[in-house]
């Protein structure tokens, strides 16, 4: 995820389910008087998927985009840290993508292998749209 979109990470929160939400949102959480939807990656990414919980999430990535927050779970985080523009390889081609791709910013490759920064905005976009339930 681009820094710019990342307001800040905390340790899991309680989760209140809320029905009727589409399934990759996990519920909504207080933070310090914020309520804020909380959304599963995963669940998003697999067109909503089903809920099959795999175990304990570590922390939440609170995210802001267009003055709205919302939070993602993470099992972790590894690092946050400035990559340098010139290391974003932004050769997607957006318009001809679909599924995970479409919500990729960038891939740059560093010393352990590949890395995917997200576009916040999109992912955003697209989660505003799913839950809408429009294309």
């Amino acid at each position: 995820m681009e820094l710019r979109y990342v307001v800040e990470t905390v340790q899991s929160l309680p989760v209140t389910r809320v029905p009727r939400l589409p399934s990759f949102i996990r519920g909504i959480t207080n933070l310090r008087g914020n309520i804020i939807p909380v959304v599963r990656l995963d669940l998003f990414f697999d067109g909503g998927g089903t809920e099959n919980e795999r175990g304990e999430y570590k922390c939440l990535i609170v995210l802001r985009c267009e003055g709205h927050l919302f939070s993602i779970l993470a099992d972790d985080v590894l690092c946050i840290g400035d990559m340098g523009k010139n290391l974003l390889d932004d050769g997607i081609d957006h318009a001809n993508s679909s599924g995970f791709e479409k919500y990729v910013r960038a891939e740059l490759t560093d010393g352990d292998g590949v890395v995917t920064v997200l576009d916040g905005e999109r992912l955003f976009h697209g989660m505003t749209r799913e839950s809408a339930g429009l294309p």
